[in-house]
C-alpha cells in the first residue's frame, strides 16, 4: 500500500450528555485556530524577535444534508453543548486505488465545545438537495490546545459514511396558504453568541446566546403574490412554515402526506418585500424576507399539507 499524499473528509462524532452525534453523511469540514498573535520587535532592532500567541477563537465550519440526524440531538434555537470530545476526521486515499486502511489517517480532536446551525438552503434548481451549514465553536479544557491535529490513527472503530437522509425545497405557507411559485427558500438561524475564556487566558472555555434573530428568505416567479401589499412592512398572519422535502432513496420524494418531512414553523413576526424585478427576457423575480418574533419551532416529522 502506497500513499497517493492526499486525504478526504470523513464523519465526524460529537460526544453530549445524550450520547454521541455520529454525523456519517458529512459534507465538508474547515478547522480554522483563529489565532491573534503578539509580535515583539524590541526597539532598537527592524527584525521580529519573539512571536507569542495572544488569544483564539478556534472553530470549525461543517455542513452536512442528513437533517434527520442533525435535529435529531442538535436544537435549533440552542444548538448542542458536548460533554466529551469532538473528533473530524480525514481519511487517507490509496495511490492508484481508493483509501488506505490501518493507521494512517488524521482526526481533529476538540476535548469540548458548542455546536451551533447556520443556516438551511434550497433551491428548485439543486439537483444535490438542501444543505445545513453549522458552526462548532471549541472550548479549551486549560490543558490541551482547543484542537489537536493527530496522525496516524486507524478508523477501525470510527463510524462508516452511510447514507441518512435527504431533502429539497418543498412549499412556504403564510396562514395554511401556499405561495405560490417558490424557487428558493434561505433559512439563516440567526444564533449570534459570544465565548469567552472563564479566567484570563488564552483561549475560550465558555459562551452564551447574545441574541437570536432568525430571517427566512425566500424567492417566488409569481410576483403577484406581493401585489397590493405594503411592501416594506406586513405582519405574519397567524401561522408562517417553509417546509424541506424528503427524498426517497430509489425515487424521488416521500408522499407529502407522510410526516417524515423538515418543517420551520413560527407564528408572529414581520414580512417584507426586500426586491422584485428582473433582468431581459428571463423571468422576473419577488423577493421577501420574514423575521419572526419569538423562537422558531423545526421537526423533521412533519407532513406538507
Amino acid at each position: 500500500m502506497a500513499s497517493a499524499e492526499r486525504f478526504g473528509v470523513y464523519p465526524a462524532s460529537f460526544v453530549h450528555a445524550g450520547g454521541t452525534l455520529d454525523l456519517t453523511q458529512m459534507e465538508s469540514f474547515r478547522v480554522t485556530p483563529q489565532a491573534s498573535k503578539a509580535e515583539i520587535i524590541p526597539a532598537g532592532s527592524v527584525d521580529r524577535a519573539a512571536v507569542v500567541t495572544a488569544n483564539s477563537d478556534a472553530r470549525a465550519q461543517f455542513g452536512t444534508k442528513d437533517l434527520n440526524t442533525y435535529f435529531g440531538s442538535v436544537s435549533a434555537t440552542a444548538g448542542l453543548v458536548l460533554t466529551g470530545n469532538a473528533t473530524f476526521r480525514l481519511q487517507e486515499r490509496e495511490e492508484a486505488a481508493a483509501f488506505l486502511t490501518g493507521a494512517t489517517h488524521g482526526t481533529l480532536v476538540a476535548t469540548g465545545g458548542w455546536i451551533i446551525p447556520e443556516s438551511l438552503s434550497a433551491s428548485i434548481e439543486d439537483n444535490d438537495g438542501a444543505v445545513l451549514r453549522s458552526i462548532f465553536q471549541a472550548f479549551w479544557d486549560g490543558t490541551n490546545a482547543p484542537f489537536v491535529f493527530n496522525d496516524a490513527v486507524n478508523f477501525a472503530a470510527a463510524p462508516t459514511p452511510a447514507f441518512n437522509s435527504l431533502f429539497f425545497l418543498g412549499p412556504v405557507y403564510h396562514n395554511s396558504v401556499e405561495i405560490s411559485g417558490i424557487t428558493n427558500v434561505s433559512v439563516n438561524f440567526g444564533i449570534q453568541f459570544n465565548a469567552a475564556p472563564k479566567s484570563p487566558g488564552p483561549h475560550k472555555e465558555t459562551g452564551a446566546i447574545m441574541r437570536r434573530t432568525p430571517e427566512i428568505t425566500f424567492t417566488t416567479a409569481k410576483t403577484d403574490e406581493g401585489a397590493g401589499l405594503d411592501m416594506f412592512h406586513r405582519a405574519v398572519n397567524t401561522s408562517f412554515a417553509v417546509y424541506f422535502w424528503k427524498g426517497a432513496n430509489n425515487s424521488d420524494r416521500v408522499a407529502k402526506a407522510t410526516a417524515e418531512h423538515c418543517k420551520i414553523s413560527f407564528t408572529a413576526g414581520d414580512i417584507e418585500t426586500t426586491e422584485v424585478g428582473g433582468d431581459g427576457t428571463e423571468d422576473a423575480m419577488l423577493q421577501t424576507t420574514v423575521r419572526p418574533t419569538g423562537t422558531i419551532a423545526v421537526s423533521v416529522a412533519s407532513a406538507i399539507p
